[in-house]
């Protein structure tokens, strides 16, 4: 697959134009493929794939049309995001099932969350980004320094230093959790639960917030105990990884 970057505005709307209609998972929209377009790249070949590289892994948004099955030696990772997620047109091509995740979203804000006196802003962008690596490395959120300074640098990163942390998101019509972090010999402590509902208290702005979670283990649990409830929405994480075969 040759990968190769955008030229502009103009050459991402032709591609996305030339495949209006086809079978896609395009939950992303143009304005985050513009607000990305410098580090987007896109493969056209019958099939239009668009993504960005991250961990070593190309993660991608698939315009299918001629369905040609993929025969690579790199590794594509990729969401279907839906109530009942249809993964038939991804595993036609040669991707398969790598795990399934949940949305959940936040009710009754002005009835929950509890100030924690022990959790501030942090500003230690070696612990925070320790804390993103230790994630999934497939499925999880793995983002640039620039991006966790970034974040670091707004405020957008609540924890208790040195033992965990949770980072979130903010956009125009909603906030998301993105990153819930406690030290391994932190845990089993109620640490991230006293984050969470700090996060409900103190940090949310918008009528909207939610926060995308594995659907097997103990995660779940820990949102709904902070106010969060399922919406029904599942993403199944698809990965085409000749390695992982």
């Amino acid at each position: 697959m040759n990968m190769v970057p955008f030229k502009d505005e103009r050459d991402l709307d032709a591609r996305l134009a030339a495949y209006k209609g086809s079978v896609n998972n395009d939950y992303m929209n143009r304005r985050r493929y513009v607000e990305e377009l410098e580090d987007l790249y896109y493969f056209d070949d019958g099939d239009l794939y668009i993504g960005t590289e991250k961990n070593g892994r190309w993660h991608v948004t698939y315009y299918l049309k001629e369905n040609k099955p993929l025969d690579l030696n790199e590794a594509l990772v990729t969401e279907i995001v839906g109530r009942r997620p249809d993964t038939s047109a991804a595993e036609a091509v040669g991707f398969r099932l790598y795990k399934m995740r949940l949305r959940l979203r936040l009710r009754l804000k002005e009835e929950l969350g509890e100030i924690s006196p022990r959790v501030a802003t942090l500003d230690d962008v070696d612990f925070v980004a320790r804390g993103i690596a230790a994630f999934d490395p497939v499925s999880g959120n793995h983002q640039s320094t620039d991006e966790i300074e970034r974040d670091v640098r707004e405020g957008r990163v609540i924890g208790i230093p040195g033992a965990g942390f949770l980072q979130y998101s903010v956009s125009p019509t909603e906030q998301t959790i993105e990153h819930l972090y406690v030290e391994p010999s932190r845990r089993g402590r109620g640490l991230a639960l006293e984050l969470v509902k700090h996060y409900v208290a103190a940090c949310i702005e918008k009528k909207r917030a939610t926060v995308w979670t594995d659907a097997e283990g103990g995660a779940a649990g820990l949102y709904e105990k902070a106010g969060f409830r399922k919406d029904g929405f599942h993403s199944a994480v698809m990965v085409y990884a000749p390695e992982l075969k």
